[in-house]
């Protein structure tokens, strides 16, 4: 009977947006485009269901993007994004399972169908587009992208729900950052963080050639890794992290130990997690930085900011103090002014404007009583 029928239908309908393959549909996941076979399926029907073909579609290419982007290739930010959008999959999830126990209790109809998964629609179709958006990006990059898609969000449940997703996405890119700009370590085995570090370049160079480029090339910014909220900033944190780079590797250990204490690390931890979560930085960036992005999405005068610059700051006055202290550095600046006459630089520059004309003459021809 015509009831039968769309009871069947209704009951596979409500699996295809789990992946699940049946005899009405077909779901090739390489395109995923689903089509309903007009041979074996009610006409009647098919006019309800070509309505729900959209929001299973769009359900599958979410579930998709999520079991590809989890992958361990795609890195710590991807894994992130993917999490939150799992999370807000799980509401759908929910009534997807209703909707199951509506069928086996007999109580849904197709009609009935179509009216409770209207909802969903917007919000899936909105995670569809970001998906497709982001689907093979990682790291600062994906964040890049997933900010400038923020941005161009006009509904307000859109925004929020984009902001969020933003939110949960930078965390791992954060404590990569306290990681470097405290620390000055580098934790990125995904090659993801917007600072590149090239084992190549060996400090041992510097022994045989106090000109080699060590401190230039061996950490460099990654320019597709930059996130527009930090890109201004991008300089003071790489410096941040090579000027503390200097420092444990200056031998001055006691000088390192004193500013990391400062800072709030906590070095008698094997944890990484531990150590981080014991930052205040990281608290300070994790809630002001979500305060940040949900308010205005830049971080011109926030929080973070200041946090920034205070670390360069610091960073910068220990790395002075390591070369003041641990190898002299005004004393050698004051044999490079007596070297160069730039102690005396007026009296010099004064002697040259009047023995100009003396100079000029050949040796011979020169008054050595007027010079």
């Amino acid at each position: 009977t015509n009831l039968s029928i769309s009871n069947a239908v209704a009951k596979n309908t409500s699996k295809v947006p789990n992946g699940t393959n049946n005899k009405y549909f077909s779901i090739p996941l390489h395109s995923i485009s689903l089509t309903m076979d007009a041979e074996t399926a009610d006409k009647s029907l098919a006019v309800l269901v070509i309505q729900l073909l959209p929001i299973c579609e769009s359900a599958i290419k979410v579930r998709v993007f999520i079991r590809q982007q989890s992958n361990y290739e795609y890195g710590l930010v991807s894994h992130a994004l993917c999490a939150a959008v799992k999370r807000i999959c799980r509401e759908f999830d929910t009534l997807v399972a209703q909707l199951e126990h509506l069928y086996n209790e007999n109580k849904l109809s197709l009609q009935k169908l179509v009216f409770l998964l209207q909802p969903s629609k917007v919000t899936l179709y909105q995670l569809e587009r970001l998906c497709l958006r982001l689907s093979g990006l990682t790291g600062g990059h994906l964040l890049d992208v997933l900010h400038a898609i923020t941005l161009e969000q006009g509904d307000k449940k859109a925004r929020e729900m984009h902001q969020h997703l933003l939110t949960e996405a930078y965390q791992p890119f954060l404590r990569m950052l306290v990681q470097w700009i405290y620390r000055g370590e580098l934790k990125d085995p995904y090659r993801e963080f917007m600072v590149l570090e090239d084992s190549s370049v060996s400090r041992e160079a510097l022994q045989e050639d106090f000109n080699a480029h060590y401190w230039d090339t061996r950490y460099r910014l990654r320019d597709t890794h930059i996130p527009r909220l930090l890109r201004s900033h991008a300089i003071k944190m790489l410096s941040a992290g090579k000027y503390l780079n200097v420092i444990r590797g200056g031998g001055d250990l006691q000088l390192s130990e004193t500013f990391l204490k400062r800072n709030g690390s906590n070095e008698n931890t094997n944890e990484e997690t531990s150590s981080i979560s014991n930052n205040p930085l990281l608290s300070c960036m994790e809630g002001d930085m979500q305060q940040s992005i949900e308010v205005t999405l830049e971080i011109s005068d926030s929080p973070l900011v200041r946090a920034i610059e205070d670390a360069y700051i610091l960073s910068s006055n220990g790395l002075l103090k390591l070369l003041e202290m641990g190898h002299g550095l005004s004393s050698h600046l004051s044999s490079i002014r007596r070297f160069f006459l730039l102690e005396h630089g007026d009296f010099f520059i004064q002697f040259m404007d009047t023995a100009e004309d003396e100079l000029r003459k050949e040796v011979r021809e020169g008054s050595l009583l007027q010079l």
